[in-house]
């Protein structure tokens, strides 16, 4: 899998958030954004103009 590197603006209390899971589970910051990402965004079928679709899992 290739990665890209985003820069990504998060408002206060979120990143207090994301940082304090890190903390508790012992992972790096980015890592929790990952998994978190992952088990909500799931790519979809390309079913649109463009090609492109993501679909949301709560």
């Amino acid at each position: 899998m290739t990665c890209q590197t985003i820069t990504l603006k998060l408002p206060g209390s979120l990143y207090r958030t994301v940082r304090q899971m890190a903390q508790v589970s012992r992972q790096p910051i980015e890592t929790v954004l990952q998994d978190s990402l992952a088990a909500v965004l799931r790519p979809g079928e390309c079913d649109t103009a463009s090609g492109h679709e993501l679909r949301l899992f709560p």
